[in-house]
């Protein structure tokens, strides 16, 4: 009669104990996808946590933060549905493929040929990683805007440099 007693009580402490740690899983698992800001976003306020901001610009960068996140969402949730999955495959590829000392369109063509994408594919994959960037860029430029040349220097950020001055830097050059 123990024993029976004895086993009903450690099949229920099991039960109990199993649908406890589920429902933590299932909060954790909510709480973490609800409130992940994008990269672009956390390096940027990491940056922003070494100096000191006004009441002002904090409130400039909660609504910048909100667009962009918006913006960033709508480009990695198309990035995803184009991938189906093999987001995590692509870093492995990129990584491979470095290592093998290839750059630039050989690194392309590798990305491609391992991710399996045909031409059009990848031309899409091209064009969302050219608007994610893009809106990156926008989003350092907003941030350098809206913070004093000291608080710039203090968090280390500033407007992205654009290949274009670079370009015309050289063309002056060539032209003396």
């Amino acid at each position: 009669m123990k024993s029976v007693l004895r086993t009903s009580l450690v099949v229920a402490l099991m039960a109990v104990v199993t649908v406890a740690v589920g429902q933590d899983a299932e909060k954790k698992e909510k709480k973490g996808k609800k409130n992940r800001q994008p990269q672009a976003i956390t390096a940027i306020q990491k940056s922003l946590a070494k100096t000191e901001l006004t009441d002002e610009q904090k409130q400039k960068f909660e609504k910048l933060f909100a667009a962009v996140k918006a913006e960033l969402q709508t480009i990695n949730k198309s990035r995803v549905e184009l991938l189906k999955g093999a987001s995590g495959k692509l870093q492995d590829i990129r990584k491979k493929a470095a290592a093998d000392g290839k750059k630039g369109a050989e690194l392309q063509a590798a990305i491609q040929k391992g991710l399996g994408l045909s031409d059009e594919q990848f031309a899409k994959y091209t064009e969302i990683s050219k608007k994610s960037r893009g809106v990156t860029q926008k989003l350092k430029k907003d941030t350098a805007a809206i913070l004093t040349a000291e608080q710039i220097e203090k968090t280390g950020l500033s407007a992205p440099k654009t290949r274009k001055r670079k370009k015309n830097a050289d063309k002056k050059n060539a032209d003396k």
